[in-house]
Parts: C-alpha cells; sequence; structure tokens
C-alpha cells in the first residue's frame, strides 16, 4: 500500500504471509516507509519486522530499520545512512550501521559512487563501484 497525499511526501506501508510445508502460517513480514522530496534534498527511512516460527511454541521476531538523507547537486549527490537490526535471537543486541558517500551521474542510469562504511561489528569499509540501472 502506498500514498502520496502531497507532493513531496510519500507514505507506505507492507505485509506478507508465509506458509510452510503444511500450508500453515509460518512467518511475516511488516513494513512501514516515508519519503521527503525538497527539490535537492531527498530524506527517507523504512521500519520492517519479520516473524518466524508462527506455528512454533516460540516464535522469533526481527526488527530493522533506517534513515536516509540524500542532497543532489547537478550530477552530483552526497548520502548519509545509519541503519540498524536485531535478529530477536536470545541475548542478540543490535547491529548498527552508519555510511556516507557520494556519487557521479555518468550517463542516465549508470553512476559511479564512493561509499565509507561503519560497522558496529567493527568491520569498516570503504567501497568504489559503477551502477547500472535498467
Amino acid at each position: 500500500w502506498g500514498v502520496k497525499p502531497t507532493g513531496i511526501i510519500e507514505l507506505g506501508a507492507s505485509y506478507a504471509s508465509f506458509l510452510d510445508a503444511g500450508n500453515a502460517a509460518n512467518m511475516s513480514l511488516l513494513g512501514a516507509d516515508l519519503q521527503v522530496n525538497l527539490g535537492p534534498l531527498e530524506a527517507k527511512g523504512e521500519v520492517i519486522a519479520q516473524e518466524f516460527g508462527k506455528n512454533l511454541d516460540e516464535s522469533q521476531q526481527a526488527v530493522g530499520y533506517y534513515a536516509q538523507g540524500l542532497y543532489r547537486h547537478g550530477k552530483h549527490y552526497v548520502v548519509a545512512r545509519y541503519g540498524s537490526f536485531n535478529d530477536g535471537s536470545a541475548g542478540a543486541e543490535d547491529q548498527g550501521r552508519f555510511s556516507i558517500g557520494n556519487g557521479w551521474a555518468i550517463l542516465d542510469n549508470c553512476v559511479l559512487r564512493l561509499e565509507y562504511q561503519s560497522n558496529s561489528a567493527g568491520d569498516d569499509f570503504t567501497t568504489m563501484q559503477v551502477a547500472v540501472g535498467f
């Protein structure tokens, strides 16, 4: 489900249910998202919850979210994003990731990107890629 109540705001929600081999509901996904576009500035975020093992005595719930800001200037952009995830297992801690990057639109649907990611697990890294969309 999605709705655009104004020219700058988009809201969305989703739900999915999955069956096991015996046709019993075993897993579900529930999500919500928001996007705001203010000319060259874009902000968006999403939260999603997954419940699995629903047909067992104890189900498990995993939850994740992210928030992102992006600023465009001509063919260039800068972006920052923070996300967190918890798999819901006993004693699990939230796993967070912060990233910052920039990009340059080389051609229509072709972008050169450079991004730095800092992860709560400690495996920070930098990537450069050419991304092509069809």
